[in-house]
């Protein structure tokens, strides 16, 4: 075993590594077999052991040696005179976030007892627009007390179980937590040698075998359409799996199946955005019969799958089709490497089937709502919130006088006006 300082290590490593950290680095890119080693000891040393092969004596030889990593007071660090985002004290940082995370979960909690939605007062609006840019920073506990005092009180609404506006997803606690996870990685999943790109990869897996992918008056009419479309032309048709406004669900089999005619000509999409996850509920799974032979599928994860905004997922039936539209030589920042964080074999890159590469790792929260509820769970909660629709469409029907239902109940969306008195000036209702 050896010893080294700073000087030695430029000695030895001729000027190559100019300090034992750097020697450190170089050392960990050379040990790559399974026969060497490098741990960090108790008494902050480093031990190295790996296989140097003497190709004139035909032997190999292991080389071990102990580095000791050098040690900085705290008043060294000072010293150098770096600024850095850490905390000074991390324990207050830890208290912070225990509060914070207690505080999220009673947010999640009581809910119900808050109203589903309340508006800004203008003082509060006037406050924020008034603040200004901060140049000089303050505590994150002082920052934390600002967030809770004009954002948390003042929000959509749409996590709320009486908030009956839009199609909004509620969000989950299990997706909060991933939320949390992946703001710690800070990761991006441009695509390479890390955990998101697998992970991903593994979320778009389950999600093609549960779309299947290797009707009533407001539905698109099939013959029409293909009476209307030009025999000498090309070009795609979309279909819809519940429309945001009614939830009403084309004929895809029978879209399917003209695409499937001129399968050169036409490029059948389906637009899923809403109700394509319904196919998590065995009950209602047969109403998206024929989506599965689209082309290529968009669909939302943050309505209906209860993953918190925003995360949404295409699947295009001919992978290498679409990564040629995008995919081009990388620039010199991102050249691919034989091996490392960016090989250049053997791996997926994202960052070639999309426009956006900087894009976070959005997989984890997916990743972990499915393993916490599971498909099962999710699709009797999507079957009791179409109860629940046709319920509440039922009850507008028996108001006929006062309401109108605009469109059948398909999905979880209710479509009705309500029907203005004679002598209403409201005339826009």
């Amino acid at each position: 075993m050896l010893s080294l300082n700073d000087n030695q290590c430029l000695i030895l490593t001729h000027r190559l590594c100019e300090t034992t950290s750097e020697l450190y680095e170089l050392l960990t890119d050379l040990l790559q077999t399974s026969a060497s080693s490098i741990n960090v000891t108790v008494d902050e040393h480093i031990e190295v052991s790996f296989p140097v092969h003497f190709g004139s004596r035909n032997r190999v030889k292991v080389w071990s040696f102990k580095v000791q990593l050098p040690h900085l007071s705290s008043t060294e660090i000072d010293s150098i005179g770096e600024t850095s985002l850490d905390p000074l004290d991390w324990n207050e940082t830890r208290s912070l976030g225990h509060q914070i995370m207690d505080d999220m979960i009673d947010y999640l909690r009581d809910v119900r007892l808050r109203p589903a939605w309340r508006p800004m007062p203008a003082s509060v609006k006037q406050n924020i627009a008034n603040s200004p840019l901060p140049l000089k920073g303050q505590s994150a506990s002082e920052v934390y007390d600002e967030v809770r005092s004009i954002a948390l009180p003042y929000v959509l609404g749409n996590i709320h179980p009486h908030y009956w506006g839009y199609v909004h997803g509620t969000g989950s606690p299990i997706g909060a937590l991933a939320e949390l996870i992946t703001g710690t990685m800070n990761t991006m999943s441009w695509g390479g040698h890390q955990a998101s790109v697998y992970l991903e990869r593994q979320v778009l897996s389950w999600l093609k075998v549960l779309m299947g992918f290797p009707n009533d008056e407001t539905c698109s009419g099939v013959l029409a359409l293909q009476e209307s479309i030009d025999p000498n032309s090309g070009g795609f048709i979309v279909g819809s799996a519940g429309t945001i406004g009614t939830g009403a669900i084309d004929d895809l089999q029978g879209l399917a199946d003209l695409c499937t005619s001129r399968p050169n000509d036409l490029w059948f999409h389906v637009d899923g955005a809403t109700g394509a996850v319904l196919r998590c509920s065995t009950r209602f799974r047969s109403s998206l019969a024929g989506m599965e032979r689209a082309d290529s599928l968009a669909f939302d994860l943050h309505k209906w799958l209860f993953v918190p905004y925003e995360c949404g997922c295409i699947l295009v039936r001919d992978g290498q089709l679409h990564r040629s539209a995008f995919a081009q030589a990388p620039p010199s920042y991102l050249a691919l490497m034989e091996g490392g964080i960016a090989p250049s074999h053997g791996e997926i890159f994202f960052g070639d089937y999309a426009l956006e590469l900087s894009r976070n790792m959005k997989a984890l929260k997916v990743w972990m709502t499915l393993k916490t509820y599971g498909i099962e769970k999710i699709g009797k909660i999507m079957e009791q919130n179409v109860d629940q629709a046709k319920y509440f469409g039922s009850l507008i029907q028996k108001h006929s006088n006062e309401f109108e239902l605009l469109a059948n109940v398909t999905l979880n969306i209710v479509c009705f006006r309500y029907i203005a008195l004679p002598d209403s000036n409201d005339v826009a209702l």
